[in-house]
């Protein structure tokens, strides 16, 4: 899903196709307030759902964070008010069926896009093993759930993109330990809501659909049609026939995304530009 210049795939892990991101249907936007945040203005931000089609039940995934244009914090220091331990990061959270898997953080100078694999928020396999993301269970009674919301967690994929700080020295970002993260500004949410494709064809999210051709828009009178040639016209029918498919993601799956032939392609960087200044209180 993409909000501005926000993009968020998600991807299958240790498979012959992870490189290809699932596919996305139904895609919207809301808006939603966040309370937690440790400032007091700009509380409402951008929640983006869709529907992707299921992988298998705890099976490894990957999700690829990526800005198609230099990212700037929306805080920025004035000149004289930034004291050295407050620096600033951006946040990536990452929740699946209302569990937080991972959380990462990266200074200002991040060259997007960052790929993330691991469920650090979880205990290891071994002590050379980390955890893979684990996609989320279909649960059944969203099917006849009325009160569907944009900002559910059971059952999905939430990333969470915010900005704030942490008060430690830069020089010691590397190596010091868990640190607390400030929250000044979520940027945006994307919400995925993964369903097996048949549901999805069957409820009209995903095209081919009996539902979905019910209901077929004209886009052009029969009179307004061009006579082709036979020949022409049966091998168009032919070539083009659509058929209900029964699963759209390779039931082949490994134990760890780190057997497979890679990660999703990269993307090419771009040149960070300086911050603008503009009001930062933290530092009062």
């Amino acid at each position: 899903m993409r909000f501005e210049d926000w993009d968020v795939l998600l991807f299958p892990s240790g498979t012959h196709d992870q490189h290809v991101p699932l596919r996305e249907y139904r895609v919207e936007c809301h808006a939603v307030a966040d309370e937690r945040l440790d400032a007091d203005d700009n509380s409402a931000a951008p929640l983006m759902t869709s529907f992707v089609p299921s992988l298998d039940y705890d099976a490894p995934f990957q999700i690829s964070v990526h800005s198609w244009m230099p990212k700037r914090f929306y805080y920025a220091p004035q000149p004289g008010s930034h004291q050295v331990d407050h620096v600033q990061m951006w946040q990536i959270k990452v929740i699946v069926d209302g569990i937080t898997q991972c959380i990462e953080t990266f200074n200002g100078d991040v060259k997007w896009p960052k790929v993330i694999p691991i469920a650090n928020m979880e205990p290891p396999i071994n002590k050379d093993t980390p955890q893979p993301l684990h996609f989320p269970h279909f649960h059944e009674q969203i099917m006849t759930d009325t009160n569907w919301s944009p900002h559910d967690t059971v059952g999905r994929i939430k990333i969470e993109i915010s900005e704030g700080y942490a008060q430690i020295k830069p020089d010691d970002l590397d190596t010091i330990g868990p640190f607390r993260y400030y929250k000044l500004l979520n940027h945006a949410f994307f919400n995925f809501q993964p369903a097996p494709f048949k549901i999805l064809q069957r409820t009209g999210v995903a095209f081919p659909s009996p539902r979905l051709e019910s209901h077929i828009l004209t886009l052009r009178g029969a009179n307004n049609l061009v006579t082709l040639p036979y020949a022409f016209q049966t091998a168009t029918v032919r070539n083009h026939a659509r058929n209900m498919s029964t699963s759209s993601v390779s039931s082949r799956q490994h134990s760890s995304p780190y057997m497979g032939p890679g990660g999703p392609p990269n993307t090419p960087h771009f040149a960070e530009a300086p911050p603008s200044a503009t009001a930062w209180n933290i530092g009062q």
